[in-house]
């Protein structure tokens, strides 16, 4: 199996630039298109000009301008960055510019895709990109890789792990995540329950998995976990930090009303909180 057709969403907040490298690196690795969409929104604009000139390096470059010139100039000098870099990569690309706006165009250009990367959302830095994570997932038949907003992610794929509880949701993740998972030093299949009785019989479909994942030739092993105390959000997330892990890999919003009220904030929890690239599949 392999990508032939990867898009990155980029826009001019800092985040941006370690957005396109593990897209780079993926798409070098599957010989595949690289589609970038640039998506120029005045909001990251000002929060990324505005962390600039707190160094006071814009009023140097640009003195005597206003503040729309000097954001205007700010939006052009990341794109032209990011254009550069997208010519060390060297591999088949397109660029793409989109006015700011809400998700449907950017739904359209994920609609035509094998794999879409896009960042995670910080409320911290900023109220709310011009697209919503959750919103595209759920509207795009491909499946999405969220890179979180602080790290540096060159690589992905080594150290997974992969969130399992029988569901279409978690199955469907598995089999996209198979691309980017060839080459796997380690996998493992992770499944959280509340009573120990549901562990014993996942122990055998936990082991399918597993199965299923040599005869790709990805090492594999199975950890079941009894729920704790915790949030459920929260083991994997300390699970992914014991494992070194470099990618999860979890289904999402599943549509029985009932589990979807259990697991979209679950899903939600996780795009909010990851510390390592995020692949989902809905």
């Amino acid at each position: 199996m392999s990508l032939r057709d990867i898009v990155v969403f980029l826009d001019a907040l800092p985040a941006s630039e370690e957005r396109l490298r593990p897209a780079t690196h993926v798409a070098r690795n599957h010989r595949a298109h690289l589609g970038v969409v640039f998506v120029h929104d005045d909001q990251a604009v000002a929060e990324a000009s505005g962390i600039v000139a707190g160094y006071g390096l814009i009023s140097k470059l640009m003195p005597d301008v206003s503040s729309t010139r000097r954001n205007a100039g700010f939006a052009g000098g990341c794109e032209q960055q990011m254009r550069e870099r997208l010519r060390w990569f060297g591999g088949d690309s397109s660029w793409h510019d989109v006015d700011e706006g809400g998700s449907a165009r950017l739904i359209a250009f994920a609609r035509t895709a094998d794999l879409l990367i896009l960042g995670q959302h910080c409320r911290k830095v900023r109220p709310g990109p011009p697209w919503r994570p959750d919103e595209i997932l759920v509207n795009c038949e491909c499946p999405v890789l969220v890179v979180p907003y602080v790290g540096t992610f060159a690589q992905l794929g080594r150290r997974v792990l992969v969130a399992w509880d029988g569901s279409r949701e978690a199955a469907l993740a598995l089999n996209d995540a198979l691309p980017v998972m060839h080459g796997a030093t380690t996998v493992t299949v992770m499944t959280i329950r509340v009573r120990d009785e549901d562990l014993r019989h996942d122990h055998e479909a936990s082991q399918r998995v597993v199965r299923h994942l040599a005869r790709h030739k990805i090492p594999a092993r199975a950890d079941l976990l009894l729920r704790n105390g915790d949030a459920v959000p929260d083991m994997p997330l300390s699970a992914a930090m014991d494992i070194s892990a470099d990618l999860f890999v979890a289904g999402a919003y599943h549509h029985s009303p009932l589990r979807e009220a259990l697991t979209r904030g679950v899903s939600r929890e996780l795009l909010q909180h990851m510390t390592v690239p995020v692949l989902m599949s809905h």
